[in-house]
């Protein structure tokens, strides 16, 4: 019995440095970075009293914080354990976002111009209460909902492909385009 107990805490004894660790190799998740991104349209066929819904998901997101070093300049190791990844936000935040569409809107709105004017999205202004503000009016360098929306219905063409760029701080643009979206 006294033998058990010594190998179950020699054991655990001998482990716990490694789970010390843990805390130390969740820092290397602290942001989070992203190559791709999609829209998720809520209603690809958008009624006749209804506005178009759609939200940017990013995709591909990888975990990372800066590069440590050991004492011995060995590169740390990290392994994939219970940390709160990404609690920091993004790595490279998104300074500006850009909305097209690649068909006439109307007559102000050609293809390939710029609609952010008519987006809208959810801002988070205190506890649990939002708003709905206008694209060109949200600092996106401070987080932003990306629930949005356009309430105007195009004119020219009832079919729109939207077109969205993410311009990320560190120069990299994602450029991403929805699915043919059908006003009725």
């Amino acid at each position: 019995m006294k033998q058990k107990s010594f190998l179950i805490i020699l054991l655990f004894g001998g482990l716990s440095p490694f789970f010390g660790c843990f805390e130390k190799m969740c820092s290397n998740y602290q942001y989070y970075d992203f190559d791709n991104a999609h829209i998720d349209v809520r209603n690809k066929i958008v009624p006749q009293n209804d506005s178009l819904v759609f939200q940017i998901q990013i995709d591909e997101i990888d975990y990372m914080g800066f590069n440590q070093l050991n004492s011995l300049l060995i590169p740390t190791l990290s392994a994939g354990v219970d940390c709160d990844k990404g609690r920091n936000g993004m790595k490279y935040p998104i300074k500006k976002i850009e909305i097209t569409s690649s068909f006439d809107f109307n007559d102000n709105y050609p293809a390939g111009s710029l609609l952010n004017d008519l987006v809208t999205a959810y801002a988070w202004s205190e506890g649990s209460i939002y708003n709905y503000i206008s694209l060109n009016d949200i600092d996106v360098s401070n987080g932003f909902q990306s629930r949005m929306h356009i309430s105007l219905r195009p004119t020219l063409s009832q079919e729109q492909t939207l077109i969205v760029k993410l311009y990320k701080s560190n120069g990299e643009i994602v450029s991403f385009e929805s699915e043919t979206i059908h006003w009725e």
